[in-house]
């Protein structure tokens, strides 16, 4: 039998003849850039959620919550930016701010899980599944912002990751969505109902 010699993607596995010498190279670089991707975004969400668990998941009211997005929206747009495509988030948006912003919520028993769920729970599309939990307690209603550049294009991707689940709406220059959030999410909101029931 004759020696085939070859060289192989310690990563994939892969192939390539003696004389692919550059294609393996550049596969090479491709796979090391991809895989220093995945961990520099694997620290940065490790990072984002200790930011969010101790800076706005804590909070106790709807008041500190507007607050808290209006005081962070340059984090917010950056964020925005990153679930938009990484490559673009390395460019520096403009300065943006709040017009204005109003999360309008109320409490209820049973928040559907149809598109969303807490941490830890399970999402239960159109309640197809009977063995699954067709609701969680939380705050359903609307949030509605208008930033001061009105071609941000940012929409509802501002609040990828906030445990503010955005629904149905529309972006532009004023923006509305129909939102969730579930009680097991916002523990300080969860404190403070308990102890005004």
């Amino acid at each position: 039998m004759p020696l085939v010699q070859a060289y192989q993607c310690p990563q994939t596995k892969k192939l390539f003849s003696l004389e692919q010498r550059a294609r393996y190279q550049v596969h090479l670089k491709r796979v090391a850039h991809e895989r220093y991707t995945k961990r520099m975004m694997a620290r940065e969400a490790a990072e984002q959620e200790i930011f969010l668990q101790d800076t706005l998941w804590s909070l106790s009211s709807i008041g500190e919550i507007e607050a808290w997005f209006v005081s962070n929206v340059r984090w917010l747009e950056r964020n925005a930016l990153r679930s938009c495509g990484y490559r673009r988030a390395s460019k520096e948006p403009k300065p943006l701010s709040f017009a204005c912003f109003e999360l309008d919520v109320k409490w209820s028993g049973y928040v559907y899980n149809s598109h969303a769920a807490p941490r830890g729970g399970v999402i239960n599309w159109s309640h197809r599944d009977p063995s699954k939990p067709s609701s969680y307690p939380g705050y359903t209603g609307s949030v509605r912002y208008s930033l001061s550049d009105p071609d941000h294009g940012l929409g509802s991707s501002i609040f990828r990751g906030t445990l503010i689940h955005t629904g149905s709406g529309g972006g532009g220059a004023e923006c509305e969505y129909s939102v969730s959030m579930f009680d097991d999410d916002w523990p300080g909101l969860k404190a403070m109902r308990v102890l005004s029931a």
